[in-house]
């Protein structure tokens, strides 16, 4: 007779305006595999590369958050790129925010825009494609889960 495992139920996502890529939601997945995730209402994941410095530079820290409906499946609150600004006082600031939950997309040097239009695609399928690059060479050293 087999023996049964329990496993967690694989999360399921929303649509959204960018279109993101099953490469993106699979590497979501994996990210919380490892985490119990069946109380959580809203999921944080961070990625960071811990040698990422003003004076380095390195790859932006990543934070993706998304909340969860019925169980597992799941919608996007937002998805935002980080980086170090500031002369002689550095600090870590937004430096993209796909605010998907407010429709809304901020880019440091442009400030505000609709999610919804066709530059703003362009600059998620962008950020996207970098972003897995980056996961697939490894250059995330910290991933961390939270759960809320």
């Amino acid at each position: 007779m087999p023996v049964e495992t329990t496993t967690q139920t694989q999360l399921t996502f929303a649509n959204t305006v960018q279109g993101i890529s099953d490469k993106l939601l699979d590497a979501l997945r994996a990210a919380v595999s490892n985490k119990d995730t069946s109380q959580a209402i809203t999921v944080t994941i961070n990625f960071r590369d811990s040698s990422y410095s003003a004076e380095a530079g390195g790859f932006h820290p990543i934070e993706v958050c998304f909340t969860k409906i019925n169980s597992n499946h799941c919608h996007f609150l937002y998805i935002t790129d980080f980086s170090i600004s500031g002369g002689y006082y550095p600090e870590l600031a937004r430096d993209l925010d796909f605010d998907i939950g407010n429709n809304a997309f901020f880019a440091r040097y442009s400030g505000w825009q609709c999610l919804d239009s066709k530059d703003v695609r362009e600059m998620y399928k962008l950020w996207e494609g970098n972003f897995l690059a980056y996961l697939d060479i490894n250059a995330f050293d910290e991933i961390k889960v939270e759960c809320f």
